[in-house]
């Protein structure tokens, strides 16, 4: 039972930390076309 609920654990942690990545990409592509756009 421990043994295949650590993977579980891992596994959740790491679909938290893809979410927050590609939320952290969209921001970074939209602020960056922004800026490209503005000419800056």
């Amino acid at each position: 039972m421990f043994k295949i609920n650590i993977p579980m654990i891992e596994f959740n942690h790491w679909d938290i930390y893809f979410k927050s990545a590609y939320d952290f990409l969209f921001l970074f592509t939209f602020l960056w076309l922004s800026l490209k756009i503005g000419g800056i």
